[in-house]
C-alpha cells in the first residue's frame, strides 16, 4: 500500500492558524495523536528557516515549542526535498 503522506524531510507551503496566511515547513513527523484532546494530525513540523525552538518558561509538552501540527488539506504546494 502506497503512502499518501508525504514523506518525513519534506518541505511544504501550508496554512498557519491565521486564516489565509500561508508559510513554510519541514515536516518531522507523521500520523500524530494527542490522546488529552482526542485530535490527531497528518503532519508534524517546524517553520523553516528558524526551525525547532524551545521556550523554557512553559512546562507543558508542545505548548513550550513552535512545533506546528496540521492535516495534508492544508498544504498549498510542495517545495523541493
Amino acid at each position: 500500500m502506497i503512502d499518501p503522506l508525504f514523506d518525513v524531510g519534506t518541505i511544504v507551503t501550508a496554512e498557519t492558524e491565521i486564516e489565509g496566511e500561508f508559510a513554510i515547513y519541514l515536516i518531522i513527523g507523521k500520523r500524530a495523536y494527542n490522546p488529552n484532546s482526542g485530535k490527531s494530525w497528518d503532519y508534524i513540523s517546524v517553520p523553516l528557516p528558524e526551525g525547532f525552538v524551545m521556550n523554557n518558561k512553559a512546562n507543558v509538552p508542545y505548548e513550550n515549542t513552535n512545533l506546528y501540527f496540521f492535516n495534508h488539506t492544508e498544504i498549498r504546494e510542495r517545495g523541493k526535498r
